[in-house]
């Protein structure tokens, strides 16, 4: 679920469910319903009067509780389950959504290869004369 919350991150809440579905993974389509019940919720109960113009400001996965159970096969061997369980978490936000998905735009090559120079050019040798 971390990769799907990262794939619906700061993109409008239509255009989310539409990839979702159109990924149709079991991931993709369980985030397409919880996107799909945050916007049906945001107009019910917060009284937002057009939810299509809301996008995805966060979406996070927390693993809950692993339980475990047991299942017994033939001749007396027994094997463990485990049923792991995930909260996801959905913050939609009103208006268009910001240019970048991260706080700061990502560096360009050259903004990279003048840091590594600069990085080259202000080392010095440890303990050396």
């Amino acid at each position: 679920m971390f990769k799907v919350c990262k794939f619906v991150n700061k993109m409008m809440v239509d255009e989310a469910i539409a990839q979702c579905k159109i990924r149709a993974l079991k991931g993709t389509l369980m985030m397409a319903e919880i996107l799909e019940e945050a916007k049906k919720r945001a107009s019910s109960e917060f009284n937002i009067e057009y939810p299509s113009t809301m996008y995805v400001a966060d979406a996070f996965a927390i693993q809950s509780e692993i339980v475990k159970g047991a299942k017994r096969h033939a001749h007396e061997v027994w094997h463990v389950h485990r049923y792991r369980y995930v909260h996801v978490f959905v913050r939609l936000e009103e208006g268009p959504p910001p240019p970048t998905a991260y706080r700061y735009p990502m560096p360009n090559g050259w903004e990279k290869m003048k840091k590594y120079v600069d990085y080259l050019h202000n080392r010095t040798v440890k303990y050396g004369l």
